[in-house]
C-alpha cells in the first residue's frame, strides 16, 4: 500500500491566520539551515545547509507553515509562501532528483494569491516523472486540476492513482469531492474504498457517518461513527486523534435524534473533554439534559455557551429553563435580549408572555401573545396560551372563545400540525 499523507476530515481543520510568533518561529528554524532570513524573500543556502539532517530541519520548519499551505489568507501568508518557494528552489538545486521538494514548491505556488498554477504543474510533472508512484504528488496534481477548473482531469488523476497505486489519499479526496457536491452515495463508495486501503484510519468512517446522517440513515451513520471512534482507540495516531472529538460529537447528536439521551450526553461530554470549543456540543448536551429533566446541568451548558457565543436562540432556550424553574425575571431578561437582538420568534414572545402571566402582568402578557399569534400561523399553541392569560384575568367568556378557536384550528390542521 502506498504511504499517504496526514489526512483530516473536511471541516475539522481549524481556520488559521498567520500570527507573529509563528513567523518568528518559522524564520528561526529556517535560520538554523544557515539560510539568510534577514531580507524578505532573499534566501542564500550555505554549502552545509542541504545535507540530510538539514533537510529534516527544513521539513520541521515547513510543518509549522502547513495551515498556510492550504491557501494564503493575507499578505503575511503570501510572504511566507514565497519564502517556501525560495527555500524549495535552493533544495531542488542541491537535490534535483528528489521529487519531495518539487511537490513542496508546487504546493506553495498553488497556495499563493494569485496562484501560479502553470509553474506548479511543471513542478508536479517533474516529481511524477522522477517517481511515478509518488501518490502525494498525484494527489496535489489532482488538486491543481481542480484549481484550474478541470474536475474531470482531477477525478481521472485520482482514480488512476487509486487503481494503480492503491492511493489512500486520492480515494479519500474523491470521497470528499462527491461529498461536497451532495452526491452521498458516490462519496460513500470512495470512503469505503479508502477505508479498505488503510483500515487503521478513522477519517473515512467518520465521513461515511456524516454522509449517512445527511441521507437520514441514522442506524448506518451510528455504525460508521462507532467504527471511527473504535479506530481512534485502537490506533491512537495523530491523524486519528484529530477526528475523535468530531466523531464523538456527531454520534452524540445522532443518539439525541433517536432519543438515546444518556448515550448522547456521554458522547458529547467526551467530545467537549477533547475540544471545549465545540460550542454546538454544549447546546446539544443541554437539550439532552432537558429531556432527562436535569435542568441545572442544561442551564450550565447554555450559560457556558452564551458567555462565549451570544446567540438569541440559545437565550430563548435558556429562558425556557428559567421559566420552568419559576425564575421569571431571568426568563424575561433572556427573551428580551433575544428579541432586541432581532430574534422576534414565536418562542421568544411565548416564553416571555407566560412569564408575565405568572407574574400577573397581564397587559404585558397579552401584548406579547398577540405578537406571537401574528407569527404563529400554523399552530394553536399561542391561542391556548392566550386563553390561559384571559382565564387568569377572570375573563372566562373570552378564554372559552379563544379555546374554541384553538380547537377549531387543531381540527382543521389535523394531528401532527399543531
Amino acid at each position: 500500500m502506498a504511504a499517504h499523507s496526514t489526512l483530516i476530515a473536511p471541516g475539522m481543520i481549524n481556520s488559521y491566520s498567520l500570527k507573529l510568533h509563528r513567523c518568528v518561529l518559522l524564520f528561526a528554524l529556517l535560520s538554523s539551515l544557515a539560510i539568510d532570513c534577514l531580507t524578505a524573500g532573499n534566501f542564500c543556502a550555505s554549502a552545509s545547509a542541504v545535507d540530510s539532517a538539514d533537510q529534516n530541519k527544513a521539513r520541521a520548519a515547513i510543518a509549522l507553515a502547513e495551515p498556510i499551505l492550504q491557501g494564503a489568507k493575507n499578505e503575511a501568508d503570501n510572504h511566507v509562501l514565497q519564502n517556501i518557494v525560495n527555500l524549495s528552489g535552493q533544495l531542488i538545486t542541491r537535490h534535483p532528483d528528489d521529487p519531495e521538494w518539487y511537490v513542496l514548491r508546487a504546493r506553495a505556488l498553488l497556495a499563493l494569491k494569485p496562484a501560479k498554477v502553470t509553474d506548479a504543474f511543471a513542478d508536479l510533472n517533474r516529481a511524477v516523472k522522477l517517481k511515478p508512484d509518488y501518490t502525494f504528488a498525484l494527489l496535489i496534481r489532482g488538486k491543481a486540476w481542480m484549481q484550474s477548473g478541470r474536475s474531470d482531469a482531477a477525478i481521472e488523476e485520482w482514480t488512476v492513482a487509486v487503481d494503480k497505486f492503491e492511493a489512500f489519499d486520492c480515494a479519500f479526496a474523491l470521497g470528499d469531492y462527491y461529498f461536497k457536491r451532495n452526491a452521498d452515495q458516490q462519496a460513500i463508495c470512495w470512503f469505503d474504498r479508502a477505508a479498505a486501503l488503510d483500515p487503521t484510519m478513522s477519517a473515512p468512517q467518520y465521513m461515511k457517518g456524516i454522509c449517512c446522517r445527511r441521507m437520514l440513515e441514522d442506524t448506518k451513520a451510528i455504525d460508521a461513527l462507532t467504527k471511527a471512534i473504535a479506530l481512534n482507540a485502537k490506533f491512537p495516531t495523530a491523524e486519528n486523534r484529530k477526528n475523535l472529538a468530531a466523531s464523538a460529537e456527531a454520534r452524540g447528536n445522532l443518539y439525541m435524534t433517536v432519543d438515546k439521551y444518556e448515550a448522547a450526553i456521554a458522547d458529547l461530554s467526551k467530545a467537549l473533554a477533547l475540544n471545549p470549543n465545540l460550542w454546538d456540543a454544549h447546546r446539544s448536551r443541554a437539550k439532552c439534559y432537558l429531556k432527562l429533566h436535569k435542568d441545572q446541568n442544561g442551564l450550565a451548558d447554555f450559560t457556558t455557551l452564551l458567555k462565549s457565543h451570544p446567540n438569541p436562540q440559545v437565550s430563548v432556550e435558556r429562558a425556557r429553563l428559567y421559566e420552568r424553574a419559576g425564575q421569571y425575571d431571568l426568563a424575561i431578561q433572556d427573551c428580551t435580549t433575544a428579541i432586541n437582538s432581532g430574534d422576534k420568534s414565536v418562542a421568544s414572545y411565548q416564553v416571555r408572555a407566560n412569564s408575565y402571566r405568572a407574574q400577573k402582568k397581564f397587559a404585558l402578557a397579552l401584548a406579547d401573545i398577540e405578537k406571537a399569534i401574528k407569527l404563529d400561523d400554523y399552530t394553536s399553541t399561542s391561542l391556548a396560551l392566550k386563553a390561559e392569560i384571559l382565564a387568569a384575568m377572570g375573563d372566562k367568556v373570552g378564554a372559552d372563545k379563544v379555546r374554541k378557536e384553538a380547537k377549531e384550528l387543531d381540527t382543521d390542521l389535523g394531528p401532527g400540525k399543531r
